[in-house]
Order: C-alpha cells, then structure tokens, then sequence
C-alpha cells in the first residue's frame, strides 16, 4: 500500500506529469470517484501555479466553456465559431497558460446529457490540446468515471476520414466506424485507428505536419515525404499503421478527400 500523498506532494507530483507531457498531448485527466478530492486538489494546483486558469465546468454548455477559456487566456472570443480560427489566434499570440477544468461530470443544464464529454473530451480540450506544442496551452481535466462509465462504453470523439471516432472504454483504444459515404464505405477495414488516444493524437499531428509540407511544396520529393512518414507511424503504433485506415492518410490520390 501507498501512504496518501499530502497536497503540496500532490500538486508537485501533477505538475511533474503535465511537464511530461508530449506537444501533440497537452492534456491530463484527473479521475476518481466523486468525493476524492479532485476538485479540492485542482484549486490547491492553481493557487500555486502562475498564469493558471481555473473554470467550473458545472451547468455550464461547451460554447459556454470555450468562451470562459477564450477569454481568461486573453483570446477575443466574440461571434466566431469556429475552434480552428481561435486556434489560429492562440498560437499567432504565443499564449504559456494551464487552463484546468473541474466538474465537468456536472457540464450541461440537466443531468441526462450528452455535455459532459463535450466539455471533457471533444471541444476545445481536444483542439488546443493535440496542438500544444504550437499554443503553448495545456489543460487539465476532472473527470469521474463513476458518472462517464469509462469501464462500459465508448466515447465518440468526433469525425476522421469520413468516419466516426470512438475512444473505447475498457480498451482504451481508438476506434473509426466508417460511413456509407466515406473514402472506405463499400469496403470496411480493421476499425482501429489508435491503440491508445495519445499515440493516436501523436499520429494525426505528425500526418497534418507532412500534409502541409506535401501540398505547400507543390508535390516536390513527395515520394519522400511519404515514405518518411510512414516510417514514423510505424514507430508510433505499429499495429494501427498497418490498418487501411492509416493507409488512406498515406495514399496521394486521396489527400483531397481528407481536406
């Protein structure tokens, strides 16, 4: 058995891992059961962190939360709607800021809802985090797997190459259910897209990396370039690169359709 950790150990030890964090990861989620100490845990690391942001999460929508993180990190917010552009502007202002959300298993109006994973994992969690590294934004999230049922179903993330994506639960795997009309709809394939989320985020970072290289040099060594990339993907999740998922991202004459 463990002695519990006082909360000067607690909060030293959670900085130690948000320090560790890859770029095309910035994200940590603090989870256990409701009563833990999470919240109580996350204000004691905010106090003693410069520059941190710390917002509630309760009753609170996803728009609602990414206006809250807009504006405590000094982005204008204003009418636009788009994550990608406030993106953009985050990282034109070369922003340093650990944002940390709490009770976002309370996200949403009522407690029948789909907002909690909104706010938690989709969001602007999932669009500033996988680009930290360019943001300079990190967060930190609570979560309780006791309310999200982590150990019995899966989460959708969002779209990718005209799928579905699923975080899986008791595998923590993700997973691309594919669509009637995406690139592979008449011919399914193995639906693993990442063994685990951070090897997945760490994947898709580097494909948009080589993606851009290719269109913005006019196809110049784009064989190269190719090659290359396969060959880091394969360093990252072997098993996922070798699926047909990961075999459109590598396919020239397909790079239009994953615009």
């Amino acid at each position: 058995m463990h002695a519990p950790l006082g909360p000067k150990e607690a909060v030293d030890q959670l900085r130690a891992r948000l320090n560790r964090l890859p770029p095309t990861k910035g994200f940590l989620y603090l989870d256990g059961p409701s009563g833990a100490g999470k919240s109580r845990l996350l204000r004691e690391f905010a106090d003693a962190t410069p520059g941190a942001v710390l917002i509630d999460a309760a009753g609170c929508t996803a728009e609602q939360i990414a206006d809250r993180v807009m504006r405590a990190i000094g982005v204008p917010y204003e009418d636009n709607r788009s994550l990608f552009a406030l993106y953009l502007r985050a990282e034109d202002q070369d922003l340093s800021h650990v944002v940390i959300l709490t009770n976002t298993q309370w996200a949403g109006t009522t407690r029948h809802t789909d907002a909690p994973e909104e706010v938690a994992i989709s969001g602007i969690v999932n669009a500033f985090g996988l680009k930290s590294g360019d943001t300079g934004i990190k967060f930190i999230v609570e979560i309780d797997s006791e309310v999200y049922g982590l150990s019995r179903r899966s989460y959708e993330l969002g779209t990718w190459i005209g799928g579905i994506l699923l975080l899986d639960g008791p595998t923590g795997r993700v997973l691309r259910q594919s669509r009637k009309n995406a690139v592979d709809g008449d011919r399914l394939g193995d639906p693993l897209a990442g063994t685990s989320l951070a090897q997945f985020t760490a994947m898709v970072c580097l494909q948009w990396k080589y993606m851009l290289a290719y269109h913005t040099s006019g196809g110049l060594d784009g064989d190269d370039l190719i090659e290359e990339l396969k060959t880091w993907l394969a360093g990252i999740d072997p098993a996922a690169a070798a699926t047909r998922n990961w075999g459109h991202v590598t396919e020239t004459e397909e790079f239009d359709y994953l615009y």
